[in-house]
């Protein structure tokens, strides 16, 4: 059987950054200046909120709640499913696949993976799925043996296969 897995979203924080002589660029400081009876104070405030790493998590769970693991049958699973999914913290991995037994419909879920990249001392990147909740399924999947990916649609409740060039 091939290996199918789901990933929603993929992408990195972006943050500002930069020294001027005070320590910080204009672009990422704002000053303030403020006078009171007591005289003029200064105060220095950031001018942006550092990004954070982007995450599937959220669309994930919709994802498992609404299509993969829906209905009273099936709430157990879904119950333990979102647990592990949630006990994953984020500074761990921050991108989260669903293994589908098959590539047909109707998907049927076997497993939920956190995606673990790793830069090799080469200069290379590379990156494997870990799994984090499931039964009878590898404990480990290197991305190459992933048949292929599927993006999940909240709005259609749908998972639709990407095309890859």
């Amino acid at each position: 059987s091939s290996l199918t897995g789901a990933a929603a979203a993929r992408g990195n924080g972006i943050g500002i950054g930069g020294k001027g002589s005070s320590g910080a660029s204009a672009a990422t400081r704002r000053v303030g200046i403020t006078r009171g009876a007591g005289g003029a104070t200064v105060s220095v405030v950031p001018a942006y909120k550092a990004a954070s790493r982007l995450s599937n998590k959220r669309l994930l769970r919709n994802a498992l709640s609404h299509v993969c693991l829906a209905g009273a049958a099936m709430a157990r699973e879904k119950e333990a499913a979102l647990a592990a999914l949630d006990a994953v913290p984020p500074d761990a991995a921050c991108i989260f696949v669903i293994l589908f037994r098959e590539n047909t419909l109707p998907l049927k879920f076997r497993a939920l993976y956190a995606l673990m990249l790793h830069h090799g001392g080469d200069g290379s990147k590379g990156g494997r799925l870990a799994k984090i909740h499931g039964v009878g399924a590898p404990a480990t999947i290197e991305l190459e043996a992933v048949a292929c990916t599927m993006k999940y649609d909240s709005g259609t409740r749908e998972f639709q296969q990407l095309r890859v060039t």
